[in-house]
């Protein structure tokens, strides 16, 4: 499918959310489409894939000039976790990604978000991820971040305590693009 998919220079969208995708699923499906020049926007939410999974995307993010938006919030497999995140970072580095969404992915350290620049990104979403305190402090770093074109922050179901939510309401006061937070429990 994605071999005839990459031939295709018109594809702009991808949406296989809930297709119950695992890691060898995504190895054979990606192995085709990581020519794929056109695709703006994959979203590849609420399936069932690990580490593997996103190793198996990395080829495609490198090669991907027009992606703008990548989505793999809620795999029921909870096996992204930090590892996962920190990878998809590294090929994310520098990419004029807009919108990330990795929700409900087992991260606990988002630390990568300060290592590895997004210089589009506008809209994050890292809800029901336990990042703790120390990622509250990463996330005010990355609103004070001078340049910082973040517009929507998601953190539903973080874990996030009163500290945490001061750490990045204080940061605030040196931001003046951030238009949405979320921060419910």
């Amino acid at each position: 499918l994605f071999r005839n998919m990459a031939s295709n220079s018109h594809l702009e969208c991808i949406d296989l959310s809930r297709c119950n995708l695992t890691d060898s699923k995504l190895v054979a499906l990606f192995r085709g489409l990581t020519r794929s020049t056109s695709i703006k926007s994959l979203n590849l939410g609420q399936n069932a894939f690990g580490i593997e999974g996103i190793q198996s995307i990395i080829p495609f993010i490198e090669n991907s000039p027009q992606l703008e938006s990548l989505w793999i919030s809620g795999n029921d497999a909870n096996t992204i976790d930090t590892d996962g995140f920190e990878l998809l970072m590294g090929a994310l580095h520098g990419k004029s990604l807009v919108s990330l969404g990795v929700g409900y992915c087992n991260i606990t350290d988002i630390s990568a978000l300060e290592i590895n620049h997004l210089p589009n990104l506008q809209t994050l979403n890292l809800s029901g991820n336990n990042i703790g305190r120390e990622g509250c402090i990463t996330l005010s770093n990355v609103l004070q971040r001078e340049g910082s074109t973040l517009t929507g922050l998601y953190l539903v179901n973080t874990g996030m305590v009163e500290e945490g939510a001061d750490i990045i309401a204080a940061s605030l006061k040196h931001n003046t693009k951030l238009e949405e937070l979320n921060l419910t429990m």
